[in-house]
């Protein structure tokens, strides 16, 4: 079903950051605002969710994972699999490719550890699974 709370345009503030923050209007349709271009508030759960391998196909899962493209996690697993296979230079440059579509966690967090150890694995890197 359609969710019950709008974003209000009306009422909208930024901070000194620029970031948007939309108040709610729950006394508005939610299909009006849609139709009239208003954002409009995600209805969320209230309890448990079973979970089916359907809702991957669902509208707004598509919208979620529309730019988690086949390259982000190819380039991601490559880089990867460099860095515990200690080839930090390919590395560096796959999870460099997965930063350039958006910013992302755990790519920049072995970018970092790249960078803490001047590119070179350090003396004693032991690989992920490995005693």
């Amino acid at each position: 079903g359609l969710p019950t709370g709008v974003a209000s345009n009306s009422n909208n503030k930024s901070d000194k950051t620029g970031s948007t923050f939309f108040t709610m209007d729950n006394t508005t349709n939610a299909e009006e605002a849609m139709a009239a271009g208003r954002p409009v508030a995600p209805e969320l759960p209230t309890g448990p969710k079973l979970y089916s391998a359907s809702d991957w196909l669902k509208e707004d899962m598509r919208k979620i994972r529309h730019r988690y493209t086949t390259i982000v996690f190819q380039k991601f697993q490559t880089g990867l699999d460099a860095y515990y296979s200690r080839d930090w230079d390919r590395a560096k440059r796959d999870f460099e490719t997965v930063m350039e579509q958006f910013k992302d966690g755990p790519s920049e967090y072995f970018l970092k550890q790249m960078k803490k150890h001047g590119g070179k694995p350090p003396r004693g890197f032991q690989p992920y699974g490995r005693a």
